[in-house]
């Protein structure tokens, strides 16, 4: 360990694996190990606290997988190929360092964990699922969102829309229904949620239909729009929304604004202010609320196949129109739209 001399005569150490890339994406083999299913969430949960932003203990930084690779104050943290060469894993061993183990002030990791870590090092210190910026969570969120069942990834993303909920109303023990792939949650009383809960259930549902690809057509059933399902959020209240967006944006919310779609780490969301006026008609299902549900989930699909924001909101919207032809926002959309192609074809 630590880099010391091995027995065995003059044998040349093992040649380092340098990536030609630090963000280039790799395809694994059976049996080896994913850096973001096995390796991500344990420096995440371990090192991040002291390690997780620009101005870090000993300089070394883990916000995102570049800079895990270029190390810190005292050099690379990792020399790929070669684990017994890599500070990373004589920090996390305890052996053949100046300074404490890590994770300093916690238990040490099991060595089953720590072999992993040794071995994707070994095996080239290998990035398989890529994020935006390289940021360590969110490839561990897009890690299981690749390797997990849909079965596995829905219990993942459940809990993590309950846990997010705490964030911005932590006061609030909201209402949390399931229904379909979807996760209905809200501060609203739950005959109220119910109601929601069925609207939004329905609009997955034909979302589902429309954008699978002839499986209607062969009789089969739609597979859920997004791995996992989405969680739907639904507030009381406008202030109750802005609190959302506060935490989520790290900024006020703008004005008029009482829906939105997303993601945040392992949740995709759709949330949406629930007022009365939303409900008005008889027929719910085409309420303007309908048509807002309807929109935000669809703008939540296109944003998770990676679309722009632009882009899928606008196609939210028009699939929300087609969907939910009747809401009073439906009707008013089309009969804008060629005012709007006026303006875009007089510039």
């Amino acid at each position: 360990l630590g880099g010391q001399p091995q027995a065995g005569g003059n044998r040349a150490p093992p040649a380092k694996a340098k990536p030609a890339n630090e963000m280039q994406v790799a395809t694994l083999k059976p049996g080896e190990v994913s850096f973001a299913l096995d390796v991500a969430p344990v420096l995440i949960e371990s090192c991040l606290p002291c390690h997780g932003g620009f101005d870090t203990e000993s300089g070394f930084s883990l916000a995102s997988f570049p800079r895990l690779l270029r190390g810190g104050d005292s050099g690379a943290a990792i020399e790929p190929g070669t684990s017994g060469e890599s500070l990373l894993v004589k920090k996390i061993r305890g052996t053949g360092i100046d300074g404490q183990r890590m994770p300093l002030g916690k238990a040490p990791l099991a060595s089953d964990v720590i072999a992993r870590i040794a071995k994707w090092i070994d095996e080239g210190a290998r990035l398989d699922v890529a994020a935006a910026g390289g940021d360590l969570r969110a490839i561990a969120s897009a890690g299981r969102a690749l390797h997990l069942s849909d079965e596995e990834l829905a219990a993942v993303r459940r809990d993590a829309a309950r846990e997010y909920w705490q964030r911005f109303l932590p006061d609030e023990t909201p209402e949390v229904m399931d229904r379909d792939g979807l996760t209905v949650i809200g501060n609203l009383p739950a005959a109220r949620l119910e109601a929601i809960a069925s609207l939004a259930a329905s609009a997955w549902g034909d979302l589902g239909q429309r954008l699978a690809k002839g499986a209607s057509a062969r009789g089969a059933a739609a597979p859920s729009p997004v791995k996992g399902g989405i969680a739907v959020y639904a507030f009381a209240k406008s202030y109750d929304f802005s609190e959302f967006w506060l935490v989520r944006h790290r900024t006020d919310r703008p004005r008029g604004v009482t829906s939105t779609a997303g993601s945040a780490g392992d949740v995709v969301y759709a949330a949406v202010v629930a007022s009365d006026s939303l409900l008005d008609g008889a027929d719910q299902k085409q309420s303007d609320l309908g048509y807002t549900i309807a929109a935000e989930l669809g703008a939540a699909v296109f944003l998770v196949r990676g679309s722009p924001a632009w882009f899928a909101e606008g196609a939210g919207r028009v699939l929300a129109a087609d969907l939910v032809p009747k809401a009073p926002l439906a009707r008013a959309a089309r009969s804008d739209l060629p005012k709007a192609l006026e303006k875009v074809q007089a510039a």
